[in-house]
């Protein structure tokens, strides 16, 4: 989950952070492991921003295993089977995103957590607990809260903008 919030976050360091989720055994943790994980993650986000999820998480395994780090199986395989379905869903129906089906569903679970995120919250410190079933604690919920809300202000304000700036074009072209 927190790979998957890295990508849709657009958060290097959330990546680097969580990149042993991908790799097995320790030597990614040594100080010349995190450097390369910090190679990794700048080049794969610089060559594909914030494309679907999965395909970057596909390259950041591929870059690792380039790399000479084992990629853990259950993992890749979990990321090599959702980019062969994600392909065969854009052809079955090109206007599903698999990347929003996949949010709407952690959504749905995460409202059905809001009790015990509310009770974990409001009598016990636990506000970066990872506890729950879809493993978010409250602040990474947080984050794509205001990532979301970021985006729809800014897409606000531009539509003002255009709308202050459309009787200027049109007088003065």
């Amino acid at each position: 989950m927190q790979l998957f919030l890295g990508v849709r976050l657009n958060h290097a360091n959330r990546l680097k952070h969580n990149m042993g989720a991908l790799i097995e055994g320790e030597d990614w943790a040594s100080p010349e492991g995190q450097e390369e994980m910090n190679i990794i993650v700048e080049e794969t986000l610089t060559e594909m921003g914030q494309g679907q999820i999965f395909d970057v998480l596909g390259e950041l395994m591929s870059k690792a295993a380039q790399r000479g780090y084992k990629i853990r199986f259950n993992i890749g395989l979990f990321i090599k089977s959702q980019i062969t379905v994600g392909g065969i869903l854009s052809e079955l129906d090109p206007e599903l995103n698999q990347d929003q089906y996949v949010m709407d569903r952690i959504s749905d679970q995460v409202f059905k957590e809001t009790p015990k995120r509310l009770l974990y919250t409001l009598w016990f410190p636990a506000w970066n607990s990872h506890s729950y079933p879809t493993q978010l604690s409250n602040e990474d919920v947080k984050d794509v809260q205001f990532q979301s809300w970021g985006r729809g202000l800014k897409a606000a304000g531009k539509a003002v903008w255009k709308g202050i700036r459309w009787p200027f074009e049109v007088l003065i072209p």
